[in-house]
């Protein structure tokens, strides 16, 4: 069994399927793929996943790409050390939340990675070299928003995104409102259950695995843990 983990620096979705391979105690392969010198639309990577994104898992050949996939594909295959609940409301209320992270919180979260990260690696680049490497890019979208980095976006999208309070008891009342009677509701996580170590939410990565997975991007760089991560 061989398991072969293309990523680049542990945050965000790097770090959210490093976490599972690290709990799990699985042997795996740190493959970095060097974000800053655009490695992810080089011919080599894009026949690995002709998307162009990190994070990649291979399994024995088998391509596993998307992290919420790649987390639910490992606790499939190896159960052993069990990171999702086993029952099926447990399972529900997880998935619910991943859910709720993957297309709300982390849309604006991204935003102002892109905007603050991004855009800096971007807008290093000369703009005849800059236009060639984004007919490199195969998604179109991700080529818009390499643009958008490069130019900036714009303070009303910014203010938008900015970090706030997702109420969930109005989803509670609005949910109890309208389900059948005698039946349970399903209710937003709390913020304890939030951080409890489920590697399936990308809200998990607690402080001992960010550590774990700095440290083995440090060794597969040559490096003492990852020089652009934050202290």
């Amino acid at each position: 069994m061989t398991l072969k983990y293309y990523h680049a620096e542990p945050l965000a979705n790097s770090l959210k399927s490093m976490i599972p391979l690290i709990e799990k105690g699985l042997p795996w392969q740190s493959i970095y793929v060097d974000l800053h010198k655009f490695e992810q639309h080089e011919p080599w990577f894009l026949a690995i996943n002709p998307e162009g994104q990190v994070p990649v898992l291979d399994h024995d050949g088998v391509m596993i790409t998307h992290t919420t996939v790649i987390n639910e594909y490992l606790e499939d295959v190896f159960p052993e050390v069990p990171l999702r609940p086993r029952d099926a409301l447990g399972a529900a209320r997880m998935r619910y939340w991943n859910k709720f992270c993957d297309e709300q919180v982390m849309n604006y979260v991204s935003m102002h990675g892109w905007h603050r990260m991004v855009g800096i690696i971007a807008r290093s680049v000369e703009s005849g070299e800059f236009e060639r490497l984004m007919e490199r890019i195969p998604l179109p979208d991700q080529r818009t928003k390499w643009r958008t980095a490069r130019s900036g976006f714009g303070e009303k999208d910014l203010a938008y995104a900015r970090p706030r309070r997702f109420s969930t008891r109005s989803t509670r009342s609005r949910s109890s409102s309208a389900r059948p009677p005698g039946s349970q509701a399903m209710t937003t996580p709390s913020r304890t259950s939030i951080s409890s170590p489920c590697a399936v939410c990308p809200w998990s990565a607690c402080f001992r695995s960010w550590r774990s997975a700095s440290a083995v991007l440090g060794s597969s760089r040559g490096e003492s843990g990852c020089g652009r991560a934050p202290r």
